[in-house]
């Protein structure tokens, strides 16, 4: 009796044995797969990580120049000011009077032309 036993529980094990095989096949394959994902999402990580760095350098960078172009604005505001002020005092009547010139004096002609330069104008007298 404990040969028919030992008989059938071979059975049982040899019909199993490709069920057996196919499941360590599957598990093989998907730890295979796991080891994949895992060492691209490593390459991902780094990629990740040094594109990081590089963003928080450009930031400082822009910081540094945002900066400087702050101070350099913060210089210069004063005389710029001043400009719009005598701008804004300035009369019909001046106007026509720099227009009448045949030949400005040079500092006029000269800010005249920076002048038609900014707005898009011929800068010939």
């Amino acid at each position: 009796a404990s040969c028919d036993l030992v008989r059938d529980l071979e059975c049982q094990i040899s019909s199993l044995k490709p069920l057996l095989d196919f499941k360590s096949k599957t598990a093989e394959d998907f730890s295979q797969t796991v080891a994949e994902k895992v060492e691209e999402s490593e390459k991902m990580r780094q990629l990740l990580q040094e594109e990081k760095e590089k963003i928080s350098n450009d930031n400082q960078d822009i910081q540094k120049v945002t900066n400087e172009a702050k101070l350099e604005l913060d210089k210069v505001m004063p005389e710029y000011r001043l400009a719009v002020r005598a701008v804004e005092r300035l009369e019909k009547k001046d106007v026509n009077e720099i227009k009448s010139f045949l030949h400005p004096p040079p500092l006029v002609g000269l800010v005249m032309e920076c002048v038609c330069m900014l707005l898009g104008h011929k800068t010939d007298w």
